[in-house]
């Protein structure tokens, strides 16, 4: 069977959907190709939640995360949907902390409104922290939580409203490029169309190569937790900042961690059927719903874990939306267009 479209869009996560969203509201036919179902726990994009910020030191990122923020509500608008929730957030570490510095610098230039605070600040206004000392980190009003399921299941509804077509449980086989534009196989069918919109995450690499770029992609797992707090109530949305603590050793932590790796492969090992290609060597990540990391030996003692984490039922409930366990590749949030964190 043969089909034809303006634009192909392989991959059905948050990005793929976010393209096929804006391209068919745009008045493009298109055609979306997911291997599996939109929402499907195979990916980067599910979950309950994905922080998006304006913390990044780089101003043009900045302007970027702005437009994410005028976008996912936009979208929510449309579809009458509640997809984005305001709780502020602090980025904090040791005085010489990695990023620190470039982050205020980022923030003064972009005019993004923020406080400086120390540690007696910061454990003040949200007592389950426990800080060195040294602490120190800036307050941004504007940090926000996605919901990133319903994130996704809109973004999919919206782009079929305007027209798209989504095939899941269809994986692209062949890709190459025609004289006229570009032709797609599948288990199923044929598609050509006149462009073409890669989203297709852990399984790009093999994708690109049909199409002449071997880029040097490595997939890499992350290791997600989640803690239940003795007292949920203090943890919710509304009483609960986000967190990022910026490690001060992250350039000998991230040796480490090749270290701990060195015995294992450095390409990725390509996985056929469901799993996508997977290289041990990860960073170490503690998730609390809310991008927040501990990045290794040496950061460890620097929190209470266990009076840290947000109750994973309590919160989801608060954000109506579902519970998955977290899978292999999680990825952090990202916005209809461009990437937030």
């Amino acid at each position: 069977m043969q089909r034809g479209a303006d634009i192909i869009v392989v991959g059905g996560g948050v990005m793929g959907c976010a393209a096929a969203y804006h391209l068919a509201k745009d008045g493009r036919r298109v055609v979306l190709l997911e291997q599996f179902a939109v929402g499907h726990t195979q990916g980067s994009s599910h979950g309950p939640s994905r922080i998006i910020r304006l913390a990044y030191d780089g101003v043009d990122y900045v302007r970027l995360a702005r437009a994410a923020y005028t976008l996912w509500r936009e979208l929510a608008a449309e579809a009458g949907e509640s997809l984005l929730f305001k709780t502020g957030g602090f980025d904090f570490g040791a005085p010489n902390a990695f990023m620190l510095d470039g982050i205020r610098a980022t923030y003064e230039a972009a005019g993004v409104p923020f406080e400086a605070v120390d540690r007696d600040e910061i454990v003040r206004r949200v007592p389950p922290f426990t800080l060195p000392e040294d602490t120190v980190g800036y307050y941004q009003p504007d940090y926000s939580l996605l919901a990133a399921d319903r994130c996704v299941a809109t973004l999919a509804a919206q782009a079929r409203r305007w027209g798209a077509t989504i095939e899941e449980g269809d994986a692209a086989q062949d890709v190459r490029a025609t004289r006229d534009g570009v032709e797609v196989r599948t288990h199923h069918a044929t598609y050509r169309a006149g462009g073409l919109v890669l989203c297709a995450g852990s399984w790009m690499r093999p994708l690109l190569r049909q199409l002449g770029a071997d880029l040097p992609l490595r997939v890499r797992k992350e290791q997600l937790a989640f803690f239940e707090p003795r007292d949920p109530s203090a943890f919710m949305p509304d009483r609960f900042p986000l967190g990022k603590l910026t490690p001060e050793n992250w350039l000998s932590w991230s040796r480490e961690a090749k270290e701990e790796s060195r015995d294992e492969p450095e390409s990725p090992r390509e996985i056929a059927g469901a799993s996508p290609p997977v290289s041990s060597g990860h960073r170490r990540r503690v998730h609390f719903d809310q991008d927040f990391m501990v990045p290794g030996r040496g950061f460890r003692d620097l929190l209470q874990l266990e009076t840290l984490g947000r109750s994973k039922s309590t919160v989801h409930d608060r954000l109506h939306v579902s519970s998955h366990e977290p899978a292999s590749g999680q990825a952090p949030s990202t916005s209809p267009r461009v990437p937030s964190d």
